[in-house]
């Protein structure tokens, strides 16, 4: 799985608030996970359509930042946002402009599995594939769009899936094109992966995953002290009323073997109910770490609590939940 970078993401005052503007439920549902297990929350602007329009005339580039000005135009937005598109290049039936391109998803749906088999067959055999995503994110005050991009190569199955959807990741599916995709060194689709293995081929999490890194970025400029900035000009600010009541916070707590399901339900509570999710295996790699220790295995890990308290990792855990931003 992806490994939380705790101590860059949660010992801060500032977080930055980023939407993505997306009518596919699925996308926001990987996206959230993906930020969940980086230490990020994401936003989502909720749209029974795509809020832009698609041009798919002069490829992904081009699409994603007219969508961006479309949609900074179209609702005023002011806050930081990003949105992504998917393509495909199938080898043997594309030529100087990758087929169908970023046309895929409208290919899917009017095509079957033996109808692109038997395509594939007619142009000698070649099923490799190429899927890409690309990502352009708007950061309030730059002029230039960011982009970023993840690819992963692969071939077209040889025969069409036969399993039935994950209900919990549902991204990973026979209904989209993950069901015919075999990823390069893998043996399975990646729509049939088990949630672990498909985070090291997914295209979108290898995009996803650069533009974290550019918010990691943003985020650590962000709470930098006032002695790293010059102020040219200081506006008189006011404080507002204080809440009348505080705010309760809870802390869930999953304790449970190896493969309990542990991080699966730390996955649901954050891509539902936006809980920040904590591991504590991790916490202890990163407190290991901080002081040049490097753990491998359980002997490790319980020779490093001998030597260090076993309340290490709880103290690290209360501090960070301290420095969350949310409830939890």
């Amino acid at each position: 799985m992806i490994r939380p970078r705790y101590k860059h993401l949660f010992d801060r005052v500032r977080t930055l608030r980023v939407f993505f503007y997306t009518s596919n439920l699925e996308k926001i549902s990987q996206a959230r996970l993906i930020f969940g297990r980086s230490g990020f929350q994401i936003l989502h602007f909720v749209h029974s359509r795509e809020p832009y329009d698609e041009d798919y005339s002069h490829g992904s580039k081009l699409l994603l930042t007219r969508a961006i000005r479309q949609i900074a135009g179209a609702f005023g937005v002011r806050s930081c946002f990003f949105v992504e598109d998917t393509s495909l290049r199938i080898e043997s039936l594309s030529k100087d402009e990758d087929f169908p391109g970023v046309r895929v998803k409208e290919w899917f749906s009017e095509i079957t599995f033996d109808e692109l088999d038997q395509q594939l067959d007619a142009a000698g055999g070649d099923r490799r594939v190429v899927v890409k995503s690309d990502i352009g994110l708007r950061i309030p005050g730059l002029r230039d769009i960011l982009f970023f991009n993840g690819f992963t190569e692969g071939s077209v199955a040889t025969t069409p899936p036969a399993y039935e959807a994950n209900p919990i990741y549902p991204w990973l599916t026979p209904h989209t094109f993950n069901g015919w995709f075999v990823p390069k060194g893998a043996s399975k689709t990646l729509g049939e992966m088990p949630l672990d293995e498909s985070l090291s081929h997914d295209f979108r999490v290898k995009a996803l995953n650069g533009l974290i890194e550019r918010l990691v970025e943003y985020n650590a400029i962000a709470n930098l002290g006032q002695n790293h900035f010059q102020v040219r000009s200081r506006s008189h600010e006011y404080q507002g009323e204080l809440p009348l009541f505080g705010s309760s916070h809870r802390t869930v707590v999953f304790v449970g073997p190896s493969c309990a399901g542990k991080t699966t339900a730390g996955d649901i509570l954050n891509r539902n109910f936006g809980f920040p999710v904590f591991e504590a295996s991790s916490v202890l790699r990163e407190v290991s770490e901080s002081l040049g220790v490097e753990i491998r295995s359980s002997r490790d890990a319980m020779a490093f609590l001998e030597d260090q308290g076993f309340a290490t990792v709880g103290e690290r855990l209360v501090n960070l939940l301290r420095a969350s931003d949310n409830e939890v």
